[in-house]
């Protein structure tokens, strides 16, 4: 009896370690993160979107747009978009505004808020950290 013991446990060591390549193939993975328009290959064992940008590294604020949502279920091959939130400064009519936005240049941010490129007077920067525009109106 006590060689069966013996050769129980011996047969099933063997199968641990047998399967652990095949689990751990399960739980790493191979994902696209893609930060401000940039493609980052990352591999990692994250279940979950906030936890694989944490893990790289990138804090998310409310200012920020990740897809798929922080939540979500991440599978190898999976494609992670975040666009981190900038203020813009902005003033309008003589008045100031400030306004969050996930564009990457202040022309686009000022384009998604319907000024064109001939409303903008001035601009501190073409690409986004904390920018400051002055805007006025279109002339009719």
């Amino acid at each position: 009896m006590l060689r069966s013991v013996k050769y129980g446990l011996h047969g099933a060591v063997l199968a641990g370690l047998a399967a652990a390549p095949l689990v751990w193939t399960s739980v790493d993975k191979s994902v696209h993160l893609v930060v401000d328009g940039h493609a980052i290959a990352v591999h990692t064992t994250a279940s979950r979107v906030g936890d694989v940008l944490q893990a790289a590294g990138y804090r998310v604020s409310a200012h920020d747009l990740v897809a798929p949502a922080p939540k979500s279920a991440v599978h190898d091959g999976s494609r992670i978009v975040l666009r981190r939130g900038r203020l813009l400064h902005l003033t309008v009519d003589g008045r100031r505004a400030d306004v969050w936005t996930t564009a990457p240049t202040v022309a686009q941010a000022l384009s998604e808020l319907g000024y064109g490129s001939s409303d903008a007077v001035s601009s501190a920067a073409a690409r986004l950290r904390s920018a400051i525009a002055t805007c006025a109106p279109a002339a009719a």
